[in-house]
């Protein structure tokens, strides 16, 4: 036998003084008093589902597939059923184990259900073989291990130590067992829903939104009226227009739009009453200049005096011509807002 098939072996047959015993044709792991632990396609589902992480003790899954089935024994039979075997020595073991017994059943009960709570429970812990050993594993137990490589042979007790250190996993990985993050995780692979990201708001819109907010509060409601007053009087040179066509430069294309002083030389050579016709039928010819970059966002820059010559009332007016000028800004735009302080400017957020 090499030493991978050993090391295998080892690690899917359990000791002689193990609560479980696979059954003679291996199609089963079962409790030491006969009854069903879980069927060998619920065991290899829950190793291909926890392959790319590694592998917990193997003790640690039995464990848990226990804990899922409707016989586990929740109440005062757990000892009984522990008795004469290392688990006994754990005090409370039973009793945490019941937080996968009282998942609902759909949780718990079908194949692909244990094998994401299985994943749930150890993939967070780093005591785990490499993911190359658990592909062979995994590889061994498709291919149908052979019934007596997973038989008890001799003693092959282990220590309480040995024994603690095995179950480690599952006594942590209990922790992390929730049905609503299970149940999330089965629909979308994921224990959280997935929210949409807040979008950053232009400072305009937030200026607007937080002078909706304070136009009934009782301290600010005298600042917030008089920026919505200045929103409609205060106003900033702009261009009136932004030019569609470049007053210098090549020639774009073609259009049956257009100036006379555009149209086609071609279209001269026309007589007067044909040419006539085609300018009122819209099928005469213009040259058509090419159209200038878009214009960029307009950045504004506001700085606020916050000296003593603007302390009291004047410092009132000072910020309600701020606030108003930033609701007014242009929302693609930068807005920069400053304030003195000493020889520089300190950036204000009026937000």
């Amino acid at each position: 036998m090499n030493g991978e098939l050993t090391a295998i072996r080892d690690y899917l047959r359990p000791c002689s003084d193990s609560f479980w015993m696979w059954t003679d044709d291996t199609e089963a792991i079962i409790w030491k008093d006969g009854r069903t632990i879980a069927f060998r396609q619920e065991v290899e589902a829950v190793l291909s589902r926890l392959q790319s992480t590694g592998f917990p003790p193997f003790d640690s899954i039995v464990m848990m597939l226990a804990a899922c089935r409707n016989s586990w024994p929740k109440t005062g039979g757990q000892r009984a059923v522990l008795e004469g075997t290392t688990w006994d020595w754990i005090h409370n073991f039973p009793d945490q184990l019941n937080r996968i017994y009282d998942l609902p059943p759909t949780l718990r009960n079908n194949t692909s259900a244990k094998a994401e709570l299985a994943a749930m429970m150890f993939e967070s812990n780093n005591r785990l073989s490499p993911p190359q050993f658990a592909d062979s594993v995994v590889k061994a137990l498709a291919n149908g291990l052979a019934a007596d490589l997973l038989k008890i042979e001799g003693d092959g007790s282990i220590t309480i130590a040995e024994f603690v250190r095995g179950m480690q996993p599952v006594l942590l990985g209990v922790g992390y067992v929730d049905a609503d993050a299970l149940r999330l995780r089965l629909e979308t692979s994921l224990e959280q829903d997935v929210l949409p990201a807040e979008a950053d708001s232009p400072p305009a819109t937030r200026v607007r939104q937080l002078l909706e907010q304070l136009r009934d509060d009782e301290e600010l409601a005298g600042i917030v009226r008089l920026a919505r007053n200045l929103l409609a009087i205060v106003s900033l040179p702009r261009p009136l227009a932004d030019r569609d066509e470049m007053p210098i430069g090549g020639v774009s294309d073609i259009s049956n739009r257009g100036t006379l002083d555009r149209l086609l030389i071609s279209e001269l050579a026309q007589d007067d009453d044909t040419l006539m016709m085609r300018v009122a039928m819209r099928e005469a010819l213009y040259l058509r200049r090419e159209t200038p970059p878009r214009n960029p966002p307009r950045s504004r820059r506001i700085i606020v005096d916050s000296g003593l010559r603007l302390w009291g009332v004047p410092r009132v007016f000072a910020t309600s011509i701020a606030l108003s000028l930033t609701a007014m800004s242009d929302p693609e735009g930068r807005l920069d807002v400053y304030r003195p302080e000493g020889e520089e400017l300190r950036p204000v957020d009026l937000t």
